[in-house]
């Protein structure tokens, strides 16, 4: 699990703690790793290994909502494979309300870790 899904999957866990019927750390992982990969494609930086801090709260908010909507509204296929994994169909529909913030991450330079990398002005 790389560093960033296991800070982003325990943010989703404070916010699903309590409830009934959250799916285990494992198919977690695995919405995390497919709303990450979306974003990532959404900001033109699918080069990236892993998303940056800046969009952690996007995937978090999305996985969370991922859960609540499986099973319900919004579900046109779902299916749940060996080792718990969900593969669903509407990660899209989920991301399309932080589009505005896409354009500002699309906007930012980050290296391939995710790291933002700052402009400097060098003085001669």
């Amino acid at each position: 699990m790389a560093a960033a899904t296991g800070v982003i999957l325990a943010r989703v866990a404070t916010r699903l703690r309590g409830r009934s019927c959250v799916p285990d750390d494992s198919a977690l992982e695995e919405m995390i790793t497919t709303v990450s990969d979306r974003v990532l494609i959404r900001i033109g930086r699918p080069d990236l290994s892993e998303v940056p801090k800046a969009a952690h709260s996007i995937v978090a908010d999305a996985t969370v909502k991922m859960v609540n909507l499986a099973g319900y509204e919004g579900v046109s296929s779902e299916s749940v494979g060996e080792g718990g994994s969900i593969s669903t169909s509407f990660v899209d529909g989920v991301l399309n309300e932080y589009e505005a913030d896409f354009a500002i991450l699309k906007s930012m330079n980050f290296d391939r870790a995710g790291n933002p990398i700052r402009k400097t002005v060098r003085f001669l």
